[in-house]
C-alpha cells in the first residue's frame, strides 16, 4: 500500500472515531456530529489529506462550541490533530494549522481557546508535535483576530493573558513570556498581564526590567498593590533596600487612601520585619510584628513570626502567650501563608477569566459578531 493510500484509509477511520458519540464526554445533541459522516478519499499528499479532514470536521466542532459543548469540541479537535500528526509529516500539520485559522472572525476567539486546551492535553499525553502545532495555531488565531478591523483589543489581550498564565502553570515560562508581552502591548494597564510579564522577567534573571514593569501599573488599577509588593521584593533582590523599604512601608501605611489586600499587607509586614531583624536586630523587628498583629489579627503566619522574635529576645512567656492564640498547627501555617500567593499567582488568573472568555466566544459564534 502506498503512502497516500495509507493516509486515506487512516483518514476515514479517524473521522469515524472523531464522529462517534461514545468517545469522551457526553455530547450535546445539538452539537453532536452525524456518526455516518465520512470523507471521500482525497487525492494527493499529506497536505491534501489534512485539508480535507480539517474542512470536514471543523464545522461540527464550531457547532459544538456555539452550543457550549466544549468537551465534545475538544475531544474531536484532539482526535483530528492526532490523526494528522500520526504520519509525522510536518507538511500535513502545517496544512491543518492553516485550515484551523480560517473562518469568520467571530469564531477565532473560541478556536484559539479550544486549540490551546488541546495543546495542553496533547502535551500531557506526550503528543509533543501535536501540542506544538495546536499551540501555534492558537496564537495564529489570535494574530488574525488582532489584525481584524473593529475587533476589541481587550478581548485579545485577555486571551493572551489567560494563555500566558496557563503556560506558566505548566512550566513553559518562555512561551508564557511571549504571551504576556503581547497582552501588555495591546493593553498596557492590564494588571494580570503586567504581573505575569514582570514575574517572567524576574524568573529569567532580568530583575531590573521586572522592577520597571511592576512600577508601570497605575495606582487606580486593582492589581496595583500586588505589583508594588512584587516590585519591593525585586528591589530587595537587587540589594536596593532603601527604595524597597519605602515601598513596603507605603503598603502598610494605615493612612493610605486605598490600602491593598490583607495578604499583600501581610507579606509586606513580613519583609519589613526580616529587614529590621537583619539590619537593626530583633527589637526593631518586634515593633513591626506587634503592629502587624494588631492590624491583621487573623494572620497566623505573623503571629508565629512574633512568637519567634519574642523567643529570640528570651521572652518565653510572651512567646507562649502569642502561640496560644495561633489556631493552626505550626506545620500547617506554611500552607495558609499569604506568601504562597506570590508563587501561585497563575493559578488564580484563569479562574474567572476563562469562564468569561468562553461565554463571550459562544455568544460571538451565535451572533456572528465580536463585541466588547
Amino acid at each position: 500500500m502506498c503512502r497516500s493510500e495509507w493516509l486515506r484509509c487512516c483518514l476515514t477511520a479517524a473521522v469515524l472515531v472523531v464522529c462517534s458519540p461514545n468517545i469522551g464526554a457526553e455530547q450535546n445533541s445539538d452539537a453532536s456530529i452525524d456518526s455516518t459522516l465520512a470523507i471521500g478519499a482525497p487525492a494527493g499528499g499529506p497536505e491534501e489529506v489534512a485539508a480535507a479532514a480539517g474542512r470536514q470536521v471543523l464545522p461540527p466542532i464550531r457547532s459544538a462550541l456555539g452550543a457550549g459543548d466544549w468537551d465534545s469540541a475538544r475531544q474531536q479537535m484532539l482526535q483530528l490533530a492526532i490523526f494528522v500528526g500520526q504520519s509525522h509529516d510536518l507538511r500535513g500539520l502545517e496544512a491543518l494549522k492553516e485550515i484551523l485559522t480560517e473562518g469568520e472572525p467571530s469564531t477565532l476567539l473560541a478556536m484559539s481557546l479550544l486549540l490551546f486546551d488541546v495543546s495542553r492535553e496533547a502535551l500531557g499525553s506526550r503528543q509533543f508535535l501535536v501540542s506544538t502545532v495546536t499551540r501555534q495555531a492558537a496564537f495564529a488565531c489570535l494574530d488574525r483576530l488582532e489584525s481584524t478591523p473593529g475587533v476589541p483589543t481587550a478581548l485579545v489581550a485577555d486571551a493572551y493573558t489567560l494563555i500566558g498564565a496557563q503556560l506558566q502553570s505548566s512550566g513553559s515560562s518562555s512561551a508564557s513570556g511571549d504571551s504576556f508581552r503581547r497582552a501588555v502591548k495591546l493593553d498596557p494597564q492590564l494588571g494580570p498581564a503586567r504581573l505575569g510579564l514582570g514575574i517572567y522577567l524576574d524568573q529569567l534573571g532580568n530583575t531590573a526590567e521586572a522592577v520597571d514593569v511592576f512600577g508601570q501599573l497605575p495606582p487606580i488599577q486593582p492589581h496595583h498593590g500586588e505589583a508594588s509588593l512584587r516590585r519591593a521584593v525585586a528591589l530587595i533582590h537587587l540589594d536596593r533596600e532603601r527604595p524597597a523599604q519605602r515601598a513596603l512601608e507605603a503598603l502598610v501605611d494605615p493612612n493610605a487612601a486605598s490600602p491593598p489586600e490583607p495578604w499583600v499587607q501581610s507579606v509586606a509586614y513580613q519583609e519589613l520585619a526580616m529587614m529590621r531583624l537583619r539590619d537593626e536586630g530583633p527589637r526593631a523587628a518586634l515593633d513591626v510584628l506587634e503592629t502587624s498583629v494588631q492590624r491583621l489579627p487573623d494572620d497566623q503566619r505573623l503571629r508565629l513570626l512574633l512568637a519567634f522574635v519574642h523567643s529570640t529576645l528570651g521572652r518565653r512567656a510572651a512567646a507562649a502567650s502569642v502561640l496560644d492564640a495561633v489556631e493552626t498547627r505550626p506545620d500547617q501555617v506554611g500552607e495558609l501563608s499569604p506568601r504562597r500567593r506570590l508563587a501561585e499567582w497563575h493559578l488564580e488568573v484563569p479562574t474567572g477569566l476563562a469562564e468569561r472568555l468562553r461565554e463571550h466566544a459562544e455568544a460571538s459564534i451565535a451572533t456572528g459578531t465580536l463585541t466588547p
